[in-house]
C-alpha cells in the first residue's frame, strides 16, 4: 500500500519488481482470503496480507540476472501453490514464473489468461483431446471453462457441449449445445449416445457419480474419460488435519481403482488435475494462443474493476457467490 516498493536485491532468487497495470481472480484467491482452507493455502507472513497473485505489470527493477527481463518489459506473472501481493502498485515476482506480454494483448485479457488459460491448457492435455471427441464441459462459463471449450474445439473435438446460464456467450465460443443447468438436465441426452470425455470445473464428486452411474462417458476400455477439475466441492474447508484426510482419501482412492480396474469397468478413466506448477515458459505457450487468435480469453463483463475498497469488494463477491462469466479482473493502473 501507499506506492511503497517491495525490496528484491537481497533475494538469491532471480526477481522482477512489478509496477502492477492489472490483476485477475481466481477460485484460491478466495480461498486464502477467507481462511477456510488455511492448512493449505495460507499467507507466507500471516493475515492481514495482499490478495491476488496472477498480474500484468511493467518490470521496474530486477535482481540476480533478472531471469532476462530488463525494466521497462511489459510482463505477465504468476505463482505457484499461494498467490498473494498482485493487488498492489508494486509486487515482486519470481523471474521464472514470468513471461513477456505479447505486444497486441491489452493489460486486462494477459492478467485474464494468466492463471485459466494455462491451467485450461493443462486440463486438454489431461483428456487427450482428439480429433472427433464428443466433449461436455462443466462450468463452461468459468474463467477456465471459457478457455477450455475453445482449445477443445480448436483440437478437433467434433462436438462440445457445455453447462452455462449464458448460453449466447457458449455459442460466440463456438460450443455446440449451451445446457442452461438452471432450467435443463444436462444428463438427459446423452444415455442414449455416450460422450467420450467429461470435464467438470463446476459441480465436484456428485458430478463424477452421476456420470458413472449413469453411463454417460464411454467406460475406460473405449476410451471414456472423466477429468476432476473439483475433485469434492468448490467450497474447501481445511482448518484441521481430518479435513484435509477427508478431502484426499476419496479422491485417492478413486484414482488406484481407476488406474487398477479400468479394463473392467464399465465406468470412465478418472483423471485429476489439481493444477500443475506454472511456469513463465507455460505463461508464454498460453500467451502465444492469444496472440495467434487461437483462444480468446474471457473477460467478465463488469471487469475491469478499479483498485478501490468498493472495486475490489465487488470482484471479490462475484468471485465468492461464483456469478462471473469469464475471468474476474481488477485494473490497478494505466499502462
Amino acid at each position: 500500500g501507499g506506492g511503497r516498493k517491495p525490496v528484491i536485491s537481497a533475494s538469491k532468487k532471480a526477481m522482477v519488481l512489478l509496477r502492477v497495470l492489472a490483476c485477475s481472480l481466481s477460485p484460491s484467491d478466495w480461498r486464502m482470503l477467507s481462511g477456510e482452507a488455511r492448512l493449505m493455502k495460507k499467507p507466507a507472513a500471516g493475515f492481514p496480507y495482499v490478495p491476488g497473485g496472477d498480474v500484468c505489470g511493467v518490470v521496474e527493477e530486477v535482481s540476480g540476472d533478472g531471469g532476462g527481463f530488463s525494466p521497462g518489459d511489459v510482463v505477465v506473472g504468476s505463482w505457484t501453490l499461494c498467490g498473494e501481493g498482485g493487488l498492489a502498485e508494486y509486487h515482486a515476482v519470481e523471474a521464472s514464473l514470468v513471461a513477456r506480454k505479447p505486444r497486441n494483448v491489452s493489460p486486462i485479457v494477459a492478467a485474464a489468461a494468466a492463471n485459466s488459460l494455462v491451467h485450461a491448457t493443462q486440463i486438454a492435455d489431461l483428456a487427450a483431446i482428439s480429433p472427433g471427441d464428443r466433449v461436455l464441459v462443466l462450468g463452461g462459463g468459468g474463467g477456465v471453462g471459457t478457455s477450455l471449450v475453445q482449445i477443445v474445439k480448436a483440437r478437433g473435438a467434433a462436438y462440445v457441449a457445455a453447462t452455462s446460464t449464458d448460453c449466447d456467450l457458449m455459442t460466440r465460443l463456438g460450443v455446440d449445445r449451451c445446457i442452461d443447468y438452471t432450467r435443463e438436465d444436462w444428463m438427459a441426452e446423452f444415455r442414449s449416445s455416450p460422450l467420450d470425455v467429461v470435464v467438470d470445473c463446476a459441480e465436484g464428486e456428485a458430478a463424477w457419480f452421476r456420470v458413472a452411474d449413469a453411463g454417460l462417458v464411454k467406460p475406460a476400455r473405449r476410451g471414456g474419460r472423466f477429468v476432476a477439475v473439483v475433485p469434492r466441492q468448490w467450497n474447501i474447508v481445511m482448518t484441521r488435519i481430518t479435513h484435509v484426510l477427508f478431502w484426499f482419501l476419496p479422491v485417492v482412492g478413486r484414482l488406484l481403482r481407476s488406474r487398477l480396474f479400468a479394463r473392467w469397468s464399465d465406468r470412465p478413466r478418472y483423471r485429476l488435475h489439481l493444477g500443475g506448477v506454472e511456469t513463465g515458459a507455460d505463461i508464454a505457450r498460453a500467451l502465444a494462443l492469444v496472440d495467434d487468435g487461437r483462444v480468446a480469453p474471457v473477460v467478465d463483463t463488469r471487469s475491469a474493476h478499479p483498485l478501490t475498497t468498493a472495486g475490489v469488494r465487488d470482484a471479490f463477491d462475484i468471485l465468492r457467490q461464483r456469478k462471473g462469466h469469464g475471468k474476474i479482473v481488477i485494473q490497478v493502473a494505466d499502462a
